[in-house]
């Protein structure tokens, strides 16, 4: 898995004896308290490293674990990603590398993705054997990068799913009713004529909920609403428009919705 750069001579130095003290301090650390083997790790981890080489480099990828038969013998992790270079537009993407891997009694994770190269780690959060997250370090190569990685379907707690609770108490509903407006009627209307408007009212202690408007007529003029909004908050008002002149009426009735506050 070749991601990185070469460093300067001080700087690999100086990573070199940060990978050292890191790997030293993950195997000075106390056991788990759970067992852990190669199949602590199953699944995909979503990956994020800084590199040192140039610095101000990213890593982003993800380690997919498929664990051996035999749980005290390797496993095979497959990493894919990209790395974001500073200054460059674009991603480099990293060709896809398969590597094995093994975890100790430790928790301390071990992989090998090319000869001389190793990367290792730490397993925490487990939950039912499974290994949530790791952090790693790449020993001293070509690569000098370190970050942490957390599983795709991360879960928080080992519990099982309780009980469904008690149903709720019943809301205290609308008690919503319908209230007709005066009507208005208009004979013989004129072109473009303007009819109501129309106003029905909540009476307290309702309050207005919504409201229409319902336009009628007869003989051969037509209409059409014209306004329909509420006015307040008890009163919805409705006027209509006559679009067709003629002998007949125009009517306009307001409706309004009202209900509990």
């Amino acid at each position: 898995m070749t991601i990185m750069r070469l460093a300067s001579p001080s700087r690999n130095r100086g990573a070199a004896w940060l990978s050292f003290l890191t790997a030293a301090l993950l195997l000075l650390l106390a056991p788990p308290a759970d067992a852990v083997d190669s199949c602590s790790l199953s699944g995909v981890y979503v990956v994020s490293a800084a590199i040192d080489a140039p610095p101000g480099d990213q890593y982003l990828g993800t380690f997919t674990f498929t664990p051996p038969g035999t749980c005290t013998q390797a496993g095979t992790v497959s990493v894919t990603g990209s790395v974001m270079v500073l200054g460059q537009s674009f991603p480099s993407v990293i060709p896809p590398t398969t590597a094995p891997y093994t975890v100790d009694a430790f928790g301390v994770l071990a992989i090998s993705p090319l000869p001389g190269q190793s990367i290792m780690g730490r397993l925490g959060h487990l939950v039912n054997g499974i290994a949530q997250s790791f952090v790693f370090i790449a020993q001293p190569s070509d690569a000098r990068f370190a970050g942490v990685a957390v599983k795709q379907d991360f879960a928080a707690g080992g519990g099982t799913v309780g009980p469904p609770g008690p149903p709720g108490p019943p809301g205290p509903g609308t008690g919503a009713t319908v209230v007709m407006g005066n009507v208005v009627t208009d004979t013989d209307p004129e072109d473009n004529e303007v009819i109501g408007a129309s106003f029905a009212t909540c009476q307290s202690p309702k309050v207005l909920l919504g409201g229409g408007a319902l336009i009628t007529t007869t003989g051969g003029a037509k209409g059409v609403v014209k306004d329909s909004y509420p006015l307040s908050g008890t009163i919805w008002s409705a006027s209509a428009l006559v679009v067709v002149p003629n002998s007949g009426t125009v009517t306009v009735i307001s409706f309004a919705i009202c209900g509990n506050p």
